[in-house]
């Protein structure tokens, strides 16, 4: 399997999850110049932009260990141009989550709200 296909793997999962859970998704894969958000999805009066990371284990670390401060600052870049797009930036409350799937012999998937 490729990384994109893990890739779009552990989205498809991330969505269903959230799904499940009450939040309706926004948008997948938001792209600017520099960079991409996997998931923006919405609860309530919080608008949830997601990192996905999907590990088949752990031997290079978790999924929310790779979420290094560049990354962090990219996705709050794309996330003020996402609110300011759609004129959302004084309607609703952010939050910068991370979903972190293990796809090993047994499937796990933490959400892990506002960790950054």
């Amino acid at each position: 399997m490729t990384n994109k296909a893990v890739g779009n793997k552990g989205e498809d999962l991330a969505k269903k999850f959230l799904l499940s859970r009450g939040f309706s998704i926004l948008m997948s894969n938001y792209r600017k110049g520099i960079g991409e958000i996997d998931i923006i999805a919405r609860k309530d009066d919080t608008v949830h932009f997601v990192e996905v990371k999907y590990r088949r284990n752990d031997i290079f670390g978790s999924g929310r260990e790779s979420v290094t401060t560049t990354k962090q600052r990219t996705i709050q870049k794309l996330a003020t141009s996402f609110l300011i797009e759609r004129k959302l930036y004084y309607e609703v409350d952010i939050s910068f989550d991370v979903i972190e799937i293990n796809g090993g012999i047994e499937t796990t998937i933490e959400h892990l709200e506002a960790c950054f």
